[in-house]
């Protein structure tokens, strides 16, 4: 991702990959399961785009076994360069810049990798066409229409509405993160041309501080660039963005995540 983009460029080590491992725990099971339908096995090259912390880099050199290739491209590749696989290729590849190889892979995958892009269409066609003949593209990207909470007559949840709605227009409008872009996403991939096109939607709701998904957006809010930004920036007072956080460590605040759409095709 671009560094200008991403707003964890600059978070430590060691908390963008706790919060990558929540991510992970999330999403990887319905990652997978959809790879799984496509037939991912012995023999396939795949291409995971953004690969972050490599879970499902790792997930897929082991389905394609030792005939097989992974390639895991990521613009800062910082938690990839550890693991060392015979079937699995690091890359540093800026997506908004650089081209893969046309029509090689059998998958070409990313996640929440997108929204974070100034040139999200680009990038998608760039993409498909690393897609071989018979191959998938796959993406998911998360669209933050929805984030908000359960009951607006909960105690401080309409502070916390408005207060990443806030968050979420600057993000948009500022072009830092692009937080409604994942409701294209059918479309644009069904304009690719393939075949086999679906899609889907999907939705968590946290049921309080120690649920997976409220431990997930807790660490993302304290992420130190973007927290800092805002106040100076203006949008948000530190008193705001605390209060946000002190609803995600309440035992009984309830919230709706944003929705996960996933499209994908296979090239004829």
């Amino acid at each position: 991702m671009p560094k200008e983009q991403y707003f964890a460029e600059q978070s430590p080590d060691e908390f963008e990959e706790q919060r990558l491992r929540l991510l992970e725990s999330l999403r990887d099971s319905d990652t997978t399961r959809r790879m799984e339908e496509f037939g991912v096995g012995p023999g396939w090259n795949c291409l995971e785009v953004g690969a972050g912390s490599g879970s499902i880099a790792l997930w897929l050199a082991e389905r394609v076994g030792f005939t097989g290739r992974v390639v895991a491209a990521d613009i800062n590749p910082r938690f990839l360069e550890r693991i060392q696989l015979s079937n699995l290729d690091i890359r540093r590849h800026d997506v908004c810049e650089q081209d893969f190889e046309p029509e090689a892979y059998h998958l070409v995958h990313c996640r929440g990798l997108l929204m974070h892009l100034p040139t999200p269409e680009e990038v998608l066609n760039r993409m498909a066409k690393a897609v071989r003949p018979g191959g998938w593209i796959f993406v998911e990207e998360p669209d933050f229409g929805s984030f908000g909470s359960v009951d607006p007559t909960y105690p401080g949840a309409a502070d916390f509405d408005r207060s990443n709605r806030v968050v979420f227009h600057f993000a948009q409008t500022s072009g830092s993160m692009q937080s409604y872009f994942a409701r294209r996403l059918p479309g644009l991939v069904k304009r690719l041309g393939f075949e086999n096109f679906g899609y889907t939607g999907t939705v968590r709701v946290s049921l309080g501080r120690d649920d997976l998904l409220a431990r997930f957006w807790s660490l993302t809010a304290r992420t130190p660039g973007p927290r800092e930004l805002l106040i100076a920036a203006g949008v948000q007072t530190r008193e705001q963005l605390d209060h946000v956080l002190n609803m995600y460590d309440d035992d009984s605040f309830e919230f709706v995540e944003p929705v996960t759409f996933a499209a994908w095709a296979r090239r004829p």
